[in-house]
């Protein structure tokens, strides 16, 4: 069992504080958090070149900022150029990871935020054994059901990433129990699903994590 204090945790997403979404906020939070109990967490996200020029506010905490420089402005209307953004950063991604890998390798537990359903190939070469997914919503699916998504070929691709995704993680945290009821009927594979408690109320053991899959 690794200690809070001792503990190492990488944590992957497409956004970052200080961008203007609820993504960024709420995964700047945690890392907050995380680091509050001792923990050591690495951020690697890609984020806006107006976003860069900011500095993490100043803290006590232990945060290593890991952010660079997305390539390709995910604000967009386009879906193409969107998808275009997800993939390519995703990418950016898997080239940060290698190029810091001694340093990102050493981490204990990978966290990482979905959407975007493209970090599946990040994790997928990510040599950190524990994998803990935060899924924000069931992708593709609210799209299709939605009607955003009409291309079955598209749907078809996007629904086979998001079986590979929940096989790599070892712990999948959904937002409710009615998001976790219609993830078990549609990957019943799904070993460890949890519904995620509000990470800024009550604080668990954090050294639990790994033996027992707590939430955090």
């Amino acid at each position: 069992m690794v200690k809070a204090e001792h503990m190492r945790i990488l944590l992957v997403a497409d956004t970052f504080y200080p961008e203007a979404n609820s993504a960024a906020n709420q995964l700047y939070d945690l890392a907050i958090d995380l680091s509050e109990r001792g923990v050591e967490v690495s951020v690697l996200a890609p984020v806006s070149s107006e976003a860069m020029k900011k500095k993490l506010p100043q803290t006590n905490c232990r945060i290593h900022d890991l952010r660079f420089k997305r390539l390709i402005n995910r604000n967009t209307r386009s879906n193409t150029l969107r998808v275009t953004s997800e993939i390519i950063s995703t990418f950016q991604l898997i080239t940060r990871y290698f190029s810091s890998s001694r340093q990102l390798s050493r981490s204990d537990i990978l966290v990482w935020y979905s959407p975007s359903i493209f970090l599946v190939f990040f994790v997928y070469f990510c040599r950190i054994e524990f994998k803990y997914l935060i899924l924000r919503d069931l992708f593709p699916d609210w799209a299709v059901n939605v009607g955003i998504l009409r291309n079955r070929l598209l749907i078809y691709i996007l629904r086979k990433l998001a079986d590979v995704q929940f096989k790599l993680a070892t712990v999948v945290g959904v937002q409710s129990q009615g998001d976790k009821s219609i993830l078990l009927a549609k990957y019943g594979a799904i070993e460890n699903c949890t519904v995620l408690k509000n990470w800024l109320g009550d604080r668990p053991d954090i050294s639990r994590v790994r033996e027992n899959h707590e939430v955090f």
